[in-house]
């Protein structure tokens, strides 16, 4: 079972949550051992994080990389804005900790996070967001075209499932409010999302090109789900 931890953030808290990570000092102003420090040392993958300023739980974290001094990296989503991504996010990672082999159970998590292997073989075949143009992949996602958590672990390594994506459009992918066709078309047929389209000035993919076999057979499932 994953432990909880309650987070105080003060100063840093935007640096912090920006940043993925939760830091704190060795000590406390007056010299003596800071007790939260040592209890970074203690955070394990896969912990949970409870991210508390501002008078309210704004965050909720979970731990990607364990104690690496004097900060521990985190995954954190918003509350108010993720509360059915979360708990999926949540009972995923607790599938993972059940995972026998440390070297897979690395690949998987960092997939369903869309990092590490995944996220290299995703963008080996989608150097750039198709809709946005963008091709500066520090601000891409890489996002899972079959849910990860409906695939085999060979489909949640699988390049081929996966496109790098701007983060709002990204938004609009992931919960089936848009897809593409075959040859590369953007598809919406929700008229909120071609609100959100065109307050964002997208009349249509950037980039059209057809899509491989293996990633059309990914988009044909995901069609079947559009919004409509």
């Amino acid at each position: 079972m994953p432990s909880y931890w309650w987070v105080n953030h003060k100063q840093t808290y935007r640096k912090e949550t920006d940043g993925g990570y939760i830091w704190s000092p060795k000590a406390n102003a007056n010299g003596a051992r800071n007790v939260t420090y040592d209890n970074l040392s203690r955070c394990q993958r896969g912990d949970v994080v409870f991210s508390y300023a501002n008078g309210r739980i704004s965050q909720l974290g979970l731990v990607i990389e364990e104690h690496a001094d004097p900060a521990v990296r985190v995954h954190l989503v918003v509350l108010a804005e993720e509360g059915e991504y979360t708990a999926a996010l949540l009972d995923d990672m607790q599938w993972l900790r059940e995972v026998p082999s440390s070297t897979e159970r690395d690949a998987l998590t960092k997939a369903r996070l869309g990092q590490g292997l995944f996220r290299h073989r995703v963008s080996e075949l989608e150097p750039a967001c198709r809709v946005t143009g963008l091709a500066r992949q520090e601000f891409l996602v890489a996002s899972h075209i079959k849910p990860w958590r409906s695939c085999d672990n060979s489909e949640r390594l699988s390049g081929a499932n996966g496109l790098l994506l701007s983060p709002h459009v990204d938004k609009l992918f992931d919960r089936h409010w848009i897809s593409f066709d075959g040859g590369g078309q953007l598809i919406c047929e929700h008229e909120a999302a071609r609100e959100a389209l065109r307050c964002w000035g997208i009349e249509g993919a950037n980039l059209i090109r057809p899509f491989s076999r293996e990633q059309e057979k990914f988009l044909s499932a995901h069609r079947e789900a559009l919004r409509c």
